[in-house]
């Protein structure tokens, strides 16, 4: 029997003057399999997704956003690594905004093993959670 659940999240897509994204090496914590990923995480209870955003990227990264721009919402199914008997609605509400190498260096990282720049044709290639590379390619549309 495979038990249907739900998972809301949000995510922020930092990019810089070279279209580069900066992304979350997730090998010590991946749920689905993913080695890369974005910053953010779920959405809690009436919390609305741009709220989520600014508060994950606070706790991940010591970094005060304001305002991000909404670049769209995906929806996926998905079998954790953990019980691959459940399958879970993922839906990501995805944010962007630019960042400079002087915001790069004031963050810290709290959470997965390290950040790192790649090119939006790079990123594309790296093992990340489906639908990553529908929301480069609308990245890419947005920059």
């Amino acid at each position: 029997m495979i038990i249907m659940l739900e998972k809301r999240l949000a995510l922020m897509v930092f990019y810089d003057d070279k279209n580069r994204v900066l992304l979350q090496d997730r090998s010590n914590m991946s749920k689905w399999g993913e080695e890369y990923g974005y910053f953010g995480g779920s959405i809690d209870g009436n919390e609305s997704p741009s709220d989520t955003v600014i508060r994950e990227i606070q706790e991940e990264l010591e970094f005060k956003i304001h305002k991000p721009k909404y670049l769209g919402k995906y929806e996926s199914i998905g079998k954790p690594l953990k019980d691959p008997s459940i399958e879970i609605k993922v839906i990501q509400e995805v944010f962007f905004i630019k960042i400079t190498e002087k915001d790069y260096q004031k963050m810290v990282l709290h959470e997965g093993v390290d950040k790192k720049w790649f090119s939006i044709s790079d990123a594309k290639k790296l093992n990340m959670y489906p639908l990553n590379s529908k929301i480069l390619d609308d990245l890419k549309k947005n920059i």
